[in-house]
């Protein structure tokens, strides 16, 4: 259970150390990327390194292990972080589609919906088998991500690319 809950764990820990140490290659490499600092509040040039799902590093350093790492140039490119919004209603007072493009456009990359919609047009029964298998899903919800063309690396960097 703790590893649903939390994804970092001790192996974790470790596979991102050793892609910064080296000793293995990150799955992706954003170069010379043009990226929003949202806790500085401006725009940086750097380097992002992305491992599974997740950022390790950003700087100006490139790995010095690339064997499997896939490298994107992003010159000419901003990178925006993307947020994720973490309780929607959106059957309530708009349509989700259209409040899912709105949202996109403002850097909201996944919502997390409200599912009750789904369960009052469900018998008690279904209930509970619905739950499980929109979990098995591991799905994105609606949102920025379905608005981008479709890459690999894109998938799984939460960053928005906008041109220059």
């Amino acid at each position: 259970m703790a590893s649903r809950l939390f994804r970092w764990n001790k192996q974790t820990l470790r596979n991102q150390l050793s892609v910064i140490r080296g000793q293995r290659s990150p799955d992706v490499v954003l170069k010379n990327a043009t990226y929003l600092s949202s806790a500085r509040k401006k725009w940086l040039e750097g380097h992002i390194w992305i491992s599974d799902d997740r950022i390790i590093y950003v700087g100006d350093s490139l790995p010095d292990n690339t064997d499997q790492a896939e490298v994107v140039d992003c010159t000419g490119q901003f990178l925006v972080p993307g947020y994720i919004e973490p309780h929607v209603h959106p059957f309530q007072l708009y349509n989700p589609h259209t409040f899912a493009a709105y949202a996109s456009q403002r850097g909201t990359t996944t919502l997390v919906n409200d599912n009750m919609f789904f369960f009052l047009h469900v018998d008690k029964k279904k209930a509970l088998t619905l739950i499980e298998e929109l979990d098995n899903l591991r799905l994105p919800c609606t949102g920025g991500h379905d608005t981008m063309p479709r890459r690999r690396w894109r998938k799984k960097t939460p960053f928005f690319l906008l041109p220059k």
